[in-house]
């Protein structure tokens, strides 16, 4: 099977709340983007390694993917508890590579 590629997106900083319109959106904080990382060896541990040591976030946080055919967070955000979530994550990644060829990790900090 071919390599892929894909950027690791972080949105940390802020918060997952609720517009005037009622909709689900990420207000404040930052988006952070790193080297494009081989998908068969992304796993959750390395996440929140570049999470910790690169970003600065060590406080207890939840992590969540989105899928990348649903830009609408109230119906594309799924929570990011292990490696079995990243497994999900990645056959989306690579389902929709056409797409994206970025997977984005939004932080809720506590």
């Amino acid at each position: 099977m071919e390599t892929v590629f894909a950027v690791p997106v972080f949105h940390v900083g802020g918060s997952l709340v609720r517009n005037a319109d009622g909709m689900l959106v990420y207000e404040g904080g930052s988006v952070e983007k790193f080297d494009r990382m081989d998908l068969d060896l992304v796993n959750f541990l390395d996440l929140v390694k570049l999470l910790e040591d690169e970003l600065g976030y060590k406080t207890e946080k939840k992590l969540h993917w989105l899928d990348v055919a649903d830009d609408n967070l109230e119906s594309g955000l799924y929570r990011l508890l292990g490696d079995k979530e990243i497994n999900a994550m990645r056959e989306n990644v690579l389902r929709n590579f056409g797409l994206s060829e970025e997977f984005h990790i939004y932080v809720e900090h506590e």
